[in-house]
């Protein structure tokens, strides 16, 4: 349940994406997104993907995502039910701001960078009181 709530919490962020500085969508991420990989760093590191973690998609659909985060048992990798959740956001100077239900930014304390190279999506996790540079973790995903 800690890795779900972790990248679920990291999705609630402002997200860089690398083109669009309007309030529109990037064309580039819409569609459905399932993980295939991640690399994390640090102290309690997991950079396993297990199976039932790779039935966890994102799908970006004109202002919302819609993320549905699996997770396996601590005891026995036994496939948890997944956490769903639909979040409104828009595009600001080239960063994603995810919004509540009054259309209000939603200040959050990770930075998450979206590069997207055709079929798949990088998503990068920063402090934003680290360096640039540095990474907490980065997923892959790929498109369905």
């Amino acid at each position: 349940m800690k890795k779900t709530f972790l990248t679920f919490s990291f999705l609630l962020t402002f997200i860089f994406i690398s083109c669009g500085d309007d309030d529109s969508p990037n064309e580039s991420e819409q569609g459905t997104w399932r993980l295939v990989n991640r690399v994390e760093v640090g102290d309690d590191a997991d950079s396993v993907v297990l199976d039932c973690e790779k039935l966890t998609t994102y799908i970006f659909q004109n202002n919302t995502v819609e993320s549905t985060v699996y997770d396996s048992n601590d005891t026995d990798d036994d496939c948890v039910a997944p956490e769903s959740s639909t979040l409104n956001y828009k595009i600001e100077d080239s960063f994603l701001i995810v919004l509540d239900d009054e259309g209000n930014a939603i200040d959050t304390k990770v930075n998450v960078e979206i590069t997207v190279l055709e079929e798949k999506m990088i998503l990068v996790f920063r402090d934003p009181n680290d360096s640039p540079t540095s990474a907490l973790k980065s997923e892959t995903f790929e498109r369905q």
